[in-house]
């Protein structure tokens, strides 16, 4: 009687091993495919291929314009980055013009995008007023246009 008993744990130890096997495969398997992906998308931003919208301007795109400078290049490309529908406020204060970044550094007014040469650009991309407090804090009521160079 207790050989039949030790036979059946064993068999059931079998099965279960064997399930408990396949199961480690599957996962294994779901967790690469899941990693070549997520790898796959992160060299393609990296290279350069992201895709142009409303907020963001492209060196691609840049360099089809035939500009000179940044400001050229968002006044052709994307003009209403440049002219922000301030949202209706009291307070006089809250109202402001957009400010410029350049490589996450303050860069000064909308006026200093001249001074950046088209050639040097690799994105530029318009951030909103509530976006802009999030990234760098308050005092962006126009929101914030930043520039990311090349390197």
């Amino acid at each position: 009687m207790e050989v039949r008993s030790r036979q059946r744990r064993r068999a059931a130890r079998g099965q279960l091993g064997l399930s408990a096997t396949s199961m480690i495969h599957f996962c294994a398997g779901a967790l690469l495919a899941l990693g070549v992906a997520a790898c796959s998308s992160t060299s393609s931003q990296r290279s350069g291929a992201v895709r142009p919208g409303p907020n963001l301007i492209t060196a691609d795109e840049i360099g089809k314009a035939a500009v000179q400078n940044a400001f050229e290049a968002v006044q052709k490309l994307r003009p209403t980055m440049l002219r922000r529908q301030q949202p209706a406020t009291m307070n006089a204060q809250a109202r402001g013009d957009v400010v410029i970044y350049v490589d996450n550094t303050r860069y000064g007014p909308v006026d200093h995008l001249r001074q950046i040469p088209a050639s040097s650009i690799a994105i530029v991309r318009y951030f909103s007023a509530s976006e802009s407090q999030l990234k760098w804090g308050s005092g962006h009521p126009g929101g914030v246009i930043e520039v990311i160079t090349k390197r």
